[in-house]
């Protein structure tokens, strides 16, 4: 995809506080882990924004989501 920007949102806010590298406790060891990794790959991008998004801000989504 060629992909050189991208931005990652969540409705975690703890995920995001951890990827943007703000103080966090709120989060395991094994998803530390896992956000790890994604900090790793997202080394690929010229520039990668990590967001928070409240879960109202994004009902569809969340409904979309909620069907499958």
């Amino acid at each position: 995809m060629q992909l050189q920007s991208v931005v990652i949102e969540t409705d975690n806010k703890g995920v995001a506080d951890y990827l943007q590298q703000k103080t966090t406790s709120t989060i395991s060891w094994s998803t530390k882990a896992i956000l790890d990794q994604a900090v790793s790959f997202s080394n690929a991008f010229d520039y990668v924004q990590f967001s928070f998004c409240p879960r109202i801000c994004n009902v569809s989504a969340h409904m979309m989501a909620a069907s499958t």
